[in-house]
């Protein structure tokens, strides 16, 4: 018989009851989870549950990508020994009785008073712990996780999923520490926490979630003045994000895996605000405005950033704001996540569950010289396609030095397909060889999504007639090469995808390493996207139609007569003969094996 949320009721016993995740239901081996409060009274074992439940997030985390960590385990489990002995000894010291206790006091009433603050303290952190748990703050457990992670024999990071998931275990730990001096202080001295490591991966880390439910505090269970968990029934903050991306992943307007792990990101920074059990009806437009507020004072990578990573988001920025002599977060950035948090918002209004958006008309007003900027100039331009990469280097090792090796790696064709076309990098980074086709007399690199490949939305799905220069530089020579060795993708010996992200290692190539070789000093925002941007440009330069330049670029249409009817690969070809190339890009040689 159900007696409320997450919990069961059988004879007159309690039992904490939940379901298993889908994706985890063959890993665990069970579609529920059922375990036995031990408990009779239904007040206090609502709250135990609610406690538990609490917990049930980063529970199914843990054990998704549990791994074999035994040199982690052994070295907390070690630690947590030590800190369970040191942790006994202020009860039998008197510690708590010498600082607080009347001069002439005996030394009954001594050691009573020093047990009582002894588990008057160890509730206070227990109560903090939960409250820390509850809001995914692990701050008091990151010393500790730092100095034992400097004794492994190959140190992780603050970055490592690993160091996440030790911060979880030495939280529960330190939980059931404090558990531990409780009972203590009741009088149970000869009790011994059973915790270890690897179990602490697969069970809640709330503490009393195994064997201790008679550990909570009485006074947690009756005070009446503070609000009852268990009453809470509005959609949660955590489950509707992890809903809405399972939503958008099944919907009939794909994303691609780059663009839907974005979007799970930038909503993960509401929980990181809000908490995962925030109900969504009661996220106010005020709390939206402090999250607008709170972005535009965070650094650009700031979730990369040691200061402020693992942090809460409003943590993070009260740290980031005392930080000095660093800039502002990308206003383009800002209204990035300003446009996820109010779909997703807008998803919710529609569902019927909210009644106003928190995050309305919240946009950072864009500096059109500052978007302008991001294509590259004429100077610019002359020092990348005048380097080595392209005119000649020393060899494939020596790509910048100069010589009489010609590079035919992807390095080179990425970023001349990437000129002539103005695709996005992803897009450059999928093509095969099959993609290179002749079309209605016209050769042409046809961007598609055909063997599972993804594209950023509907239009960006066409065909791109091969400038006049490609045809000069060998890219049909190029395919036929790739072809007699058997290879599928076009560009050699390009880099495998970054969880999800075709483009990725080849962004990261450009923007860190090329640019900043070539150009000295790179301005922000420059990479493979400034070709796009100069595409756009050059097209715009030359009078080509917005309605073919659209075809080309693979943007969306904004009129609807722009909409209908098809543009001839033919016509795409004349607006792309019309554009004007520099000098410099002439002069590089062909790339036709000879």
């Amino acid at each position: 018989m159900s007696a409320g949320p997450y919990l069961l009721c059988r004879g007159t016993a309690y039992s904490f009851r939940c379901r298993v995740p889908q994706n985890l239901v063959q890993k665990i081996g069970r579609r529920e989870i059922i375990r036995s409060l031990k408990l009779h009274e239904k007040a206090v074992a609502r709250v135990h549950a609610a406690r538990l439940a609490l917990a049930l997030p980063r529970l199914w985390t843990q054990i998704a990508m549990a791994e074999n960590s035994d040199e982690i385990e052994r070295l907390i489990d070690k630690w947590f020994k030590d800190e369970l002995k040191a942790a006994y000894k202020p009860l039998g010291t008197g510690t708590f009785a010498s600082a607080l206790a009347e001069p002439d006091a005996t030394a009954e009433a001594r050691a009573r008073l020093n047990r009582d603050m002894f588990g008057s303290e160890a509730d206070s952190r227990l109560e903090q712990l939960i409250t820390d748990i509850k809001n995914q703050d692990y701050s008091a457990a990151r010393p500790i996780v730092n100095h034992l992670m400097a004794q492994l024999s190959e140190p992780l990071g603050p970055d490592d999923r690993e160091y996440a998931i030790a911060c979880q275990i030495v939280m529960d730990a330190l939980a059931a520490i404090q558990s531990a001096r409780f009972r203590w202080a009741e009088g149970d001295e000869r009790y011994t926490p059973s915790w270890k490591a690897a179990d602490a991966r697969h069970t809640p880390i709330i503490p009393s979630a195994t064997e201790d439910f008679d550990l909570l505090p009485p006074q947690a269970a009756i005070d009446s003045s503070k609000p009852n968990i268990c009453t809470i029934t509005g959609p949660k903050l955590g489950e509707t994000i992890s809903k809405y991306i399972e939503l958008i992943r099944r919907g009939k307007t794909r994303q691609t895996e780059k663009l839907l792990g974005q979007t799970e990101g930038e909503l993960n920074l509401l929980i990181s605000a809000f908490g995962f059990d925030a109900e969504v009806s009661k996220i106010t437009i005020e709390d939206g405005g402090k999250v607008f507020e709170g972005l535009q004072s965070l650094p650009p990578r700031f979730k990369a950033n040691p200061n402020l990573n693992g942090l809460p988001f409003f943590e993070m920025v009260e740290k980031a704001q005392q930080m000095k002599d660093h800039t502002s977060l990308d206003p383009k950035t800002t209204n990035g996540y300003m446009s996820t948090f109010k779909k997703f918002f807008d998803a919710q209004k529609k569902a019927g569950k909210i009644l106003n958006n928190p995050f309305d008309g919240m946009r950072v007003k864009l500096d059109r010289i500052r978007e302008e900027g991001r294509e590259f100039t004429s100077e610019e331009l002359a020092a990348i396609f005048c380097s080595p990469l392209f005119q000649g280097s020393k060899s494939l090792a020596l790509p910048y030095n100069p010589g009489n090796f010609l590079i035919r790696t992807w390095n080179f064709w990425a970023t001349m397909i990437a000129f002539y076309t103005g695709a996005r990098v992803s897009e450059v980074a999928q093509l095969r060889v099959c993609d290179v086709k002749e079309k209605d007399s016209v050769w042409v690199l046809d961007f598609n999504e055909e063997d599972r490949r993804r594209l950023k939305n509907g239009p960006s799905a066409r065909q791109v007639p091969l400038h006049p220069e490609l045809h000069r530089l060998g890219l049909l020579e190029l395919r036929e090469t790739q072809i007699r060795r058997g290879l599928t993708s076009l560009l050699p010996n390009c880099p495998n995808p970054i969880r999800g992200d075709p483009g990725k290692q080849l962004s990261r190539w450009m923007s860190e390493k090329f640019l900043p070789r070539v150009l000295g000093t790179k301005r922000p925002g420059l990479g493979f996207h400034s070709f796009r941007h100069g595409m756009a440009t050059m097209l715009r330069d030359a009078a080509v139609p917005e309605g073919t330049a659209d075809k080309i670029l693979g943007h969306k249409t904004p009129g609807q007569g722009r909409s209908y009817g098809t543009y001839s690969n033919a016509l795409k070809l004349e607006g792309l003969n019309k554009i004007t190339i520099p000098d410099t890009l002439r002069m590089i040689p062909s790339r036709k094996e000879s």
